[in-house]
């Protein structure tokens, strides 16, 4: 079952198709769009589906495989994009490991949890940052200069790839916890980790969070619905 938009149900319909969709009986609120009606949709199977005559008599289309398809078209796009977004991370993080002269990332500790203590007895008002140094801080954004050419070797792309197919498979068909909604939650995270800066030095100096920090603050917001199962 796929939930579907207002359009798409109008299109289904307009195809014959009615009696594959079934509206929703709540409405859906959507960030930045409001409240949406939305329907469930439920194609037939290639066997059952009729087929919707094409330009060429010869040949059909069934609408169920047009929708698979569109999925997987879009699938792949989010891939390409959150792929391009981590790799871009990496990225930076060379150059200025390379500029600051680092051999070596500073170890990122998870302490364990106390037994009986959940998620939210870690949350906090405030987060304390490291001191910020000026002289660091200087070298990286020289470094961060010669940014546009450097090139990530085509192993670590090709793996970084292949994490994220696997993330996005284990991701199910939700309305809302899906795998686009985790590339919108860390397109979001990683442009509020673009604005944790000094106020003293502007916004090209780099900010104050590790690169272990920010790296583990992507991947969790990528991660943050991975394998959750849709309740009705």
């Amino acid at each position: 079952m796929i939930q579907a938009s207002q359009s798409t149900a109008d299109a289904l319909q307009a195809e014959g198709k009615g009696h594959w969709v079934r509206k929703r009986a709540d409405d859906v609120h959507a960030k930045g769009k409001g409240v949406l009606t939305t329907y469930w949709c439920t194609p037939q199977t290639a066997g059952q589906a009729t087929s919707i005559a094409s330009s060429e008599p010869s040949e059909s289309v069934h609408v169920g495989d047009t929708l698979e398809d569109e999925f997987a078209h879009k699938q792949a796009r989010l891939v390409e994009w959150m792929a391009r977004l981590l790799g871009d991370h990496i990225k930076k993080v060379v150059i200025m490991h390379k500029g600051l002269g680092v051999t070596k990332s500073k170890k990122l500790v998870i302490p364990d949890r106390p037994n009986g203590a959940t998620n939210l007895d870690e949350v906090v008002e405030a987060i304390s940052l490291p001191k910020f140094d000026s002289t660091k801080a200087t070298g990286a954004a020289k470094a961060l200069a010669e940014y546009s050419n450097e090139a990530l070797p085509a192993a670590v792309l090709k793996d970084l790839h292949r994490l994220v197919q696997m993330i996005a498979s284990n991701y199910h068909r939700n309305p809302f916890h899906n795998f686009e909604h985790a590339c919108h939650v860390t397109m979001n995270v990683s442009k509020f980790l673009n604005r944790i800066v000094n106020p003293e030095i502007g916004r090209d100096e780099i900010n104050n969070l590790e690169d272990g920090e920010q790296a583990a603050a992507k991947y969790a917001s990528h991660l943050h619905d991975y394998t959750h199962v849709r309740h009705e």
